[in-house]
């Protein structure tokens, strides 16, 4: 072993030659930088504590001399000299295994004594950013390994000067293989609430975020197609964040912004999708032009495919609310992006249930206006989405039909627009809105009471001879009677990112 007999101090053993000491310090068992050391007994050879308890599984000689090993006990000796060599040897505070042996031993083993002494070695050192090249582990750092972890991140969040170690690079860098495959560890703050509550109070470290790594898309796993964006646009920590940071906005590209995640509940959102399901994030939309105009088709019609928002879009959402039917009547470009899957996507579970984006526009004033100037909009409504009943809240029973039979610009378009009235299915057009009294009215009773209602019926044979068939034999669908629901919208939670 090493010995210190004639070394005073701590700066003495750091001036030898660290190569020189590295070597020392090598596992004869792993041939790597000891992380944590044991010592046989009773000849003192020196081993990696896991290395050689895996050895004495299956035989009891000291790998080195052949000796019967009755024990180990713990090296404190070559525990202190390990710290040296690693605060001196910049080759060393990028080893990929001592890196392994620290997430492995103190994050994830909730080891508070360890990570204190790797908190130490990060301080004194650039261990805490260095980015590994090495095969399979290109673009993983510490800093990743720490903010991928809970107790990391519960350090990261109590020590400043930990924080004020972080770089630009050691935040942003991309892992470029394996299961977290375009993951960085701003990825990881993102992801948890620990993390996006150490962002919102670190205006320091929110300044140090690039585009890269805001955007860089997760490519491998169940939350493949998720990105930091994704994750800060799915929670108020993140809107807040983003709302009054005007610089991290302009870092939003449109991959990022649009991506869709492709595994498990969430299937199908974006971070586009939940800025549109937050009157916070659609008030960002409505004051940035610039981050309106990297909106994709494909993120604006993404259907989620699971969960109790199921067949919603960022469209649905945008449909739904006062100030995203604003933003879309303000800008023709992006309307010109709805497909007819997104406006007429039925959503499947929950308050809202058989509505969709084309019901929420025929619901007010702003969307039947957007509805009346927009032919190449209209073109694209289907008959599901006209006719799709509403099963559930304040007003069961209404569809897209309904709205736009109970009020003059929904009457006009459908006169204006034959071919919207041969997409009416009859038991919708009958079904009324109330408690089976007959009292309240039906989108029937919409056109049979109103001047543009007559003429449609009118102009419209085959329509006329449905509802006479129909009246031979009724089958009349009634609902509760209630006032229409307020304009907002109950939010889903965003999707946890896990550990």
């Amino acid at each position: 072993m090493f010995s210190t007999k004639n070394l005073d101090s701590k700066s003495e053993i750091i001036s030898i030659n660290t190569n020189a000491l590295t070597s020392m310090l090598i596992c004869p068992i792993t041939q790597q930088i000891f992380f944590d050391p044991v010592a046989s007994f009773p000849c003192g050879h020196v081993f990696e504590r896991e290395a050689i308890t895996e050895w004495r599984a299956t035989k009891n000689e000291c790998p080195c001399c052949r000796t019967n090993m009755t024990g180990l006990c713990e090296s404190p000796i070559t525990n202190n000299f390990v710290e040296l060599a690693v605060t001196a040897n910049p080759q060393l505070q990028n080893n990929r295994y001592f890196k392994m042996k620290i997430l492995e031993t103190a994050l994830h083993e909730n080891n508070k004594i360890k990570l204190d002494k790797l908190i130490k070695i990060l301080k004194s050192s650039d261990y805490l950013n260095a980015i590994s090249e090495e095969k399979g582990f290109t673009g993983e750092s510490a800093l990743t390994e720490l903010t991928a972890s809970p107790m990391g991140r519960l350090a990261l969040s109590n020590d400043e000067t930990l924080r004020e170690h972080i770089n630009e690079i050691g935040l942003n860098a991309v892992l470029e293989k394996g299961a977290d495959r375009g993951s960085s560890a701003l990825y990881w703050l993102a992801g948890n609430s620990e993390g996006r509550a150490l962002l919102s109070k670190d205006e320091k470290l929110v300044a140090k975020i690039t585009a890269e790594g805001l955007n860089s898309i997760r490519q491998e796993g169940e939350n493949r197609g998720t990105s930091a964006l994704y994750w800060l646009a799915g929670s108020r920590e993140g809107w807040t964040l983003l709302s009054k940071d005007e610089k991290l906005v302009a870092k939003i590209t449109a991959e990022g912004f649009n991506s869709i995640l492709q595994e498990g509940e969430y299937r199908g959102t974006s971070a586009f999708y939940w800025l549109a399901n937050s009157s916070e994030g659609q008030a960002l939309l409505n004051k940035d032009e610039k981050l309106v105009a990297k909106i994709t088709a494909e993120g604006l019609n993404s259907i989620r495919q699971e969960g109790e928002y199921r067949g919603s879009s960022a469209l649905y959402w945008l449909a739904s609310y006062s100030e995203g039917r604003a933003l879309l009547s303000k800008d023709e470009k992006l309307v010109a992006k709805i497909t007819p899957e997104g406006l007429n996507s039925i959503r499947k579970e929950g308050f809202d249930r058989g509505t969709s984006a084309l019901y929420w526009l025929a619901c007010y004033d702003e969307g039947r206006a957007l509805l009346s100037k927009d032919e190449k909009l209209v073109a694209k409504i289907t008959a599901e989405g006209l006719n799709s009943i509403r099963q559930d809240g304040s007003i069961r029973g209404a569809s897209a039909l309904y709205w736009l039979t109970a009020n003059p610009e929904g009457r006009k378009l459908l006169l204006k627009k034959n071919h919207l009235v041969n997409l009416i299915d009859i038991d919708t057009l009958m079904t009324v809105i109330g408690d089976g009294s007959g009292k309240a009215p039906s989108a029937y009773h919409r056109l049979r009471e109103t001047k543009e209602g007559k003429e449609i019926l009118k102009n419209n044979p085959m329509l006329q001879l449905k509802i006479d068939r129909w009246k031979g034999n009724p089958n009349q669908l009634f609902a509760n009677p209630k006032s229409l629901a307020s304009d907002s919208k109950s939010q889903s939670q965003l999707p946890k990112l896990n550990s």
